[in-house]
């Protein structure tokens, strides 16, 4: 299990090749009420083709925020084109398009995984050759992708014990973010103080984080308003 603060994972590995592809938006929200689609764009700024295959795994998120990304592609997102040969120097869209029901219970958030796979000797990086590992090369650029609809709202609770410990839960079905938080009954002061402590953060639908030593608060119960969403 991993916790979700680190967004985006660019790559497996660090290589010139992947340091030379741009992939735009690197975080989407879909909205199913709107449209339900998003787009990706790759930029190919690399001297070789760059041939690359897409598919949608779906974050299962664990209670306390951790997540892992599931094995086999989502049904409920559809990738046109699935796959692509980018030339060098040329972009190429992507469009997810939403598949799945009207109605979804609660937001859920994706990885829109751009799979570069066996790396051939004319386009590997300098300096490396099939003979120097044994092994094919996959490099993953990975976009994330919120799937919510206008029906989904986050709720919010900042729970403080009687010894300072903080936990920040999602009662909702949507997610957000905790930059986005505005508590009641708290000043502007103490308001800052938690934007610095806990930063920006992704809370997914019923999960809790726990909040890092920092907050001078009284024990009670804070609920958070969303701004700017």
């Amino acid at each position: 299990m991993r916790p979700f603060q680190c967004l985006i994972i660019v790559a497996l590995f660090y290589c010139p090749l992947s340091a030379a592809i741009i992939l735009t938006p690197t975080v989407m929200p879909l909205n199913i009420d709107k449209g339900g689609f998003a787009q990706f764009v790759i930029t190919n700024n690399a001297t070789a083709t760059l041939p690359l295959e897409v598919s949608v795994h779906q974050l299962l998120f664990e209670p306390d925020g951790s997540y892992q990304s599931a094995t086999e592609p989502a049904a409920t997102l559809m990738v046109f084109p699935p796959a692509a040969m980018i030339h060098a120097g040329q972009k190429q869209a992507f469009r997810v398009q939403w598949s799945g029901v009207s109605d979804l219970p609660a937001s859920q958030s994706f990885f829109v995984r751009f799979a570069h796979i066996q790396l051939t000797p004319a386009t590997m990086p300098a300096g490396l050759r099939p003979s120097d590992t044994g092994v094919n090369i996959q490099i993953n650029y990975n976009a994330l992708l919120h799937v919510y609809s206008d029906r989904q709202r986050a709720d919010i609770v900042l729970r403080v014990d009687d010894e300072g410990s903080a936990r920040l839960t999602n009662l909702g079905d949507r997610f957000t973010y905790t930059n986005r938080l505005n508590f009641e009954a708290i000043d502007s002061e103490i308001q800052s103080q938690f934007e610095t402590v806990v930063g920006d953060q992704f809370i997914a639908p019923y999960t809790t984080l726990v909040v890092d030593a920092g907050l001078t608060l009284p024990a009670g119960e804070y609920h958070g308003r969303e701004i700017g969403f």
